[in-house]
């Protein structure tokens, strides 16, 4: 961000940023997890829209977490998920 000067909710949104990023960074440590960049060939099917001529809308899953208002409580849940061990295939 650029300003003159730091506002109350830039400074949250700030602090938020920083405190979620700390989350995942303990998450990774403890699953032994290293983020690493996806790497794609130019013109792979997902990159078109397509993965094996269906839209990636129709294949994905249905995301787990539904907004409900309450931005604390949801902050809560998902923060909860994301501590909890990665599902095993």
């Amino acid at each position: 961000m650029y300003a003159d000067r730091v506002t109350d909710l830039m400074q949250r949104a700030t602090d938020e940023t920083n405190r979620r990023r700390a989350v995942q960074q303990s998450y990774n440590e403890m699953y032994d997890i290293t983020p690493q960049t996806i790497i794609k060939a130019h013109g792979d099917a997902a990159t078109q829209g397509e993965v094996n001529g269906r839209s990636p809308a129709i294949i994905a899953e249905p995301a787990p977490f539904y907004a409900t208002g309450d931005i604390l409580a949801e902050l809560d849940e998902l923060e909860s998920a994301m501590r909890a061990p990665p599902p095993r295939h």
